[in-house]
């Protein structure tokens, strides 16, 4: 193969792959689910503690839920045995709390 013809096979190839638009996606996703964590466990403290209202399962539930997400997303992505074994472990407070969640009602 000539030269020109590698360049325009590698062209095409990477033609869809803007690393570093992916890279800012990546961090804005990373960013939001951090500062969505940060103000949910404030809202839980702030009626826990200042309202004094009963424990509100809804917020532990987005925080459960946040974390086995992103948990098995990454054993996913990385096939990696301890990722999936983490998200295993996350689940059951999960569930737990899913069920305390609905008995609420």
């Amino acid at each position: 193969m000539d030269k020109e013809a590698i360049l325009a096979a590698s062209r095409k190839e990477n033609k869809q792959r803007d690393y570093a638009k992916m890279e800012v996606s990546s961090l804005a996703l990373k960013v939001g689910g951090f500062v969505g964590l940060v103000v949910t466990t404030a809202l839980f403290f702030f009626e826990e503690y200042y309202l004094e209202q009963p424990l509100n399962y809804g917020y532990s539930l987005i925080i459960f839920s946040t974390a086995f997400a992103a948990i098995l997303t990454r054993a996913y992505r990385k096939r990696s045995f301890i990722d999936l074994f983490l998200a295993v472990i996350c689940v059951l407070p999960l569930v737990r709390t899913f069920q305390q969640y609905l008995g609420q009602f």
